[in-house]
C-alpha cells in the first residue's frame, strides 16, 4: 500500500506542474493572438504611410503642390520619418510574434512531456479503491456519501413541488384581493356590474384554490420522503361562498356577509403562504447544509484514499 501512495503523492504534484504549464501557454496564446492583431493594424498604417511617400517622390499633384510652394523636401522628409516609424513598429511586432511562437511551442512541448497525469491519478486512485473494499473506515465514509446524495435528491424534488405549489397559492391570494375590491365597490352601491364581477373573481379563486390544493397535496407527499419533513401540516381551504346571496337579497347585510366570507378566506389563504415560505426556507437551508456535509464526505474519501 505504501508504494501506490507514494505514486499518488508524485502523480500529485505531477498534476500541479501540468496545471501550471497549460496556464501557462493559454497565457502566451492569449499574447500571441493580441500581437498578431497589433501587427494588422500596424501593417495597415505601414502601407498608408509608403502610399503616402511614393506619392511625394512620384510626380503626382501632391509633389506639385508642395514643390510649387517651396515644402517638397520638408514634406518628404516628415513622410520619410513616418514611414520609417511605421516600419520600425511593424518589424518590432514581428520579433515579438516570432518570440511568443517559438515560447509557446516550448510551453506546448512541456505539457505534452508531463503526458496525461490527471488519467494517471484516477487510474492509481481506482487501484486504490480496490484495495480499500474491504476497509471499515473507508466503507462508512462512502455510505455517509450515497446517504447524503439521496438526501440531496429528496430535498431538491421537495423544493421543487414546494414552490410550485407556493406559485398556485399566490395566484389564489391575487384573484381574492381582485374579490375584495369588486366586494367594496359593491357595499358602497356599485351596482350589478361590481356584483358580477366580484362573483366572477370568487368563482376564479374557487377553481384556482382547487388547483392550489392538488399542488399542495403532491408536495406534502413529496415532504413525506424528507425524514425531518415528514410531519408537515399544510392545508388550503377557502370554503365556500354565498356566490349569489346579494342577487336574491338585496341589501347592505348580504353584501357585508358575502365580503366577510372574501376576508376570512384571505386571511386562511394568507395563513398557507406563509407556512409554505416557512417550510420552503427550512428545506432550503436543509439542502445547504446537505451540500456541506457531501463535501465534507468527499473530502474525508479522498484523504483515505491517499493516504490510508
Amino acid at each position: 500500500m505504501s508504494q501506490i501512495n507514494q505514486e499518488i503523492v508524485t502523480v500529485k504534484f505531477k498534476i500541479a506542474e501540468f496545471e501550471k504549464a497549460q496556464q501557462s501557454l493559454h497565457t502566451t496564446e492569449e499574447s500571441l493572438l493580441k500581437q498578431k492583431q497589433r501587427l494588422k493594424i500596424i501593417l495597415e498604417q505601414l502601407l498608408k504611410e509608403e502610399k503616402d511617400l511614393q506619392k511625394l517622390e512620384t510626380g503626382s499633384f501632391s509633389s506639385f503642390f508642395f514643390d510649387l510652394i517651396g515644402k517638397k523636401e520638408q514634406k518628404l522628409q516628415k513622410e520619410k520619418q513616418e514611414f520609417l516609424s511605421a516600419k520600425a513598429l511593424y518589424d518590432n511586432c514581428k520579433d515579438s510574434i516570432e518570440f511568443i511562437s517559438n515560447e509557446k511551442e516550448k510551453r506546448h512541448a512541456k505539457l505534452l512531456s508531463l503526458g496525461k497525469p490527471k488519467a494517471d491519478y484516477k487510474n492509481l486512485i481506482t487501484q486504490k479503491e480496490n484495495a480499500l473494499k474491504c476497509n471499515s473506515e473507508y466503507l462508512a465514509v462512502i455510505d455517509l456519501i450515497t446517504q447524503e446524495k439521496a438526501h440531496i435528491n429528496e430535498l431538491k424534488e421537495a423544493i421543487e413541488a414546494g414552490e410550485k405549489a407556493h406559485r398556485k397559492v399566490q395566484d389564489v391570494h391575487s384573484l381574492l384581493n381582485s374579490a375584495g375590491n369588486w366586494g367594496l365597490f359593491d357595499t358602497l352601491g356599485g351596482g350589478l356590474i361590481s356584483t358580477a364581477m366580484k362573483h366572477s373573481k370568487i368563482d376564479d379563486a374557487n377553481r384556482a384554490a382547487q388547483f392550489a390544493e392538488n399542488y399542495i397535496s403532491a408536495f406534502v407527499r413529496e415532504l413525506a420522503d424528507v425524514e425531518q419533513f415528514s410531519d408537515a401540516k399544510l392545508k388550503l381551504d377557502i370554503g365556500g361562498f354565498a356566490q349569489f346571496a346579494d342577487f336574491f337579497f338585496d341589501g347592505l347585510i348580504s353584501d357585508l356577509f358575502v365580503q366577510s366570507k372574501i376576508n376570512n378566506s384571505q386571511a386562511t389563504v394568507k395563513n398557507t403562504e406563509i407556512k409554505l415560505s416557512r417550510v420552503l426556507s427550512q428545506l432550503k437551508k436543509s439542502l445547504s447544509e446537505s451540500h456541506t456535509k457531501l463535501e465534507q464526505s468527499k473530502e474525508q474519501k479522498a484523504e483515505l484514499l491517499e493516504y490510508l
